[in-house]
């Protein structure tokens, strides 16, 4: 029963990620100006929860909670752009179907992602003053499927109106972009709201109805480790979404003062048809691949806060990651110490670079440790690749292990953040 239930009935929750635009305006009477502010080196955390439930093939409860954390570093501000790197720190995952808890993330019983992890991986985004983004740069460094996902729904349907609108003033945003193997489109019917007090202060309100959809979307395969009877078994997920529609209820409240949301709250329906195949670790199919219908309410909240130390000193850590992951140095150069001299690990990186044709780096057991204004941070540092091949098209050549090691990263710290002075 396990079996037959896990084989019909597994469906990923959608990653929620921080919507990151400001407003500035001014609440005198008439129209208001909407744009963001951005300022150069400011960081800001972003704490997103999900909550959905529903149903799969109309009968069998679901149940997904989803936590993630955020931190957006504003790199760099010229003229109307904004360069802001977006790391994702954290995030906790639970999935329930019918009786049988699939994925906890917090005790231990987690889930492969694949190519869609955004756990640990920097987007980074070139936006203008309305919230349109001009350039989206995922883990790889180029416009990837995952950093373009990101980019369209979460960003694209968030661009500001381009007049001055008083309460009441509507406008839309859409856009039609290919995910993977499939289309998507996305449509928001804006409106500015209300004006709100909350504690002696006007916060404008601006409310979204959107409607998301995709066609014939083949997901990057995922990997979970659960019992189906016969004790832990790892299964490989291979799923084709046939179609997907997603419809939200957006309400933003700005907070005029910082020139940023305040919170943004979403309420969202889920409703999907697609087809999922699971194979064991040595490629045994478990049951044919079935069509099922998938259904789920839910709310997303999210909430801004101000870093904490820790958290600096881990984007110090994913910037160095990302950075190899990228074959560029620049993330890693945005967190550098004036008077650091980081010339060895630069040519060692760029030889890197050179013999292998993709790379991916991880951080595990990340220990941050402070005193005054200097820190460290202890981890553990894997690094793994592929050699180019001779022949044209994609590289099939088997994955090597280049680097596992203890790392210690030196810290000083700079205005509003850690800033990187050695690695050893």
């Amino acid at each position: 029963m396990k079996a037959r239930r896990l084989t019909r009935a597994f469906v990923l929750a959608l990653a929620a990620v921080a919507l990151t635009v400001g407003a500035r305006a001014s609440l005198a009477q008439g129209p208001m100006l909407f744009r963001q502010r951005a300022t150069p080196a400011e960081v800001l955390v972003t704490e997103v929860r999900s909550r959905q439930a529903g149903t799969i093939a109309g009968q069998i409860a679901q149940e997904v909670e989803q936590d993630v954390t955020t931190l957006s570093l504003t790199r760099a501000v010229e003229g109307d752009l904004a360069t802001k790197d977006d790391y994702t720190l954290a995030m906790r995952l639970y999935v329930k179907v019918g009786d049988q808890v699939q994925v906890d993330t917090a005790a231990g019983q987690d889930l492969d992602l694949g190519e869609i992890d955004p756990r640990g991986i920097c987007v980074t985004t070139v936006t203008d003053s309305r919230g349109h983004v001009e350039q989206s740069i995922g883990a790889t460094g180029q416009e990837d499927p995952l950093a373009k996902l990101q980019t369209e729904m979460y960003y694209r349907v968030m661009e500001l109106p381009e007049q001055a609108i008083s309460v009441g003033d509507t406008w839309k945003t859409s856009s039609r972009f290919e995910m993977w193997e499939g289309q998507a489109t996305a449509e928001v019917a804006w409106r500015f709201d209300r004006i709100e007090e909350v504690d002696g202060r006007q916060v404008p309100v601006l409310v979204g109805e959107a409607t998301i959809t995709t066609t014939e979307l083949s997901v990057p395969p995922k990997s979970i480790t659960t019992d189906i009877g016969n004790g832990p078994q790892k299964l490989t997920i291979k799923e084709q979404v046939s179609e997907l529609t997603l419809k939200e209820t957006i309400e933003l409240r700005w907070d005029t003062e910082k020139a940023r949301i305040g919170q943004v709250i979403v309420q969202q329906q889920l409703d999907a048809t697609t087809s999922q195949s699971v194979f064991t670790e040595q490629g045994t199919p478990i049951g044919a691949g079935q069509e099922i219908t998938v259904s789920r309410q839910g709310t997303t909240e999210t909430v801004d806060r101000a870093p904490t130390d820790e958290e600096l000193g881990q984007m110090v850590t994913l910037a160095l990651t990302n950075s190899i992951q990228r074959k560029d140095l620049a993330l890693l150069r945005s967190v550098q110490a004036p008077q650091a001299d980081l010339r060895s690990v630069e040519d060692e990186l760029t030889k890197l670079f050179a013999e292998y044709s993709s790379l991916r780096a991880t951080a595990k057991d990340i220990r941050f440790a402070a005193a005054g204004d200097e820190a460290t941070v202890r981890l553990r540092l894997t690094i793994t690749g592929r050699k180019p091949e001779a022949r044209p098209g994609p590289d099939v050549s088997d994955v090597i292990q280049i680097l596992d090691r203890e790392a210690t990263l030196s810290l000083e710290r700079g205005k509003g953040m850690w800033l990187l002075r050695g690695v050893a």
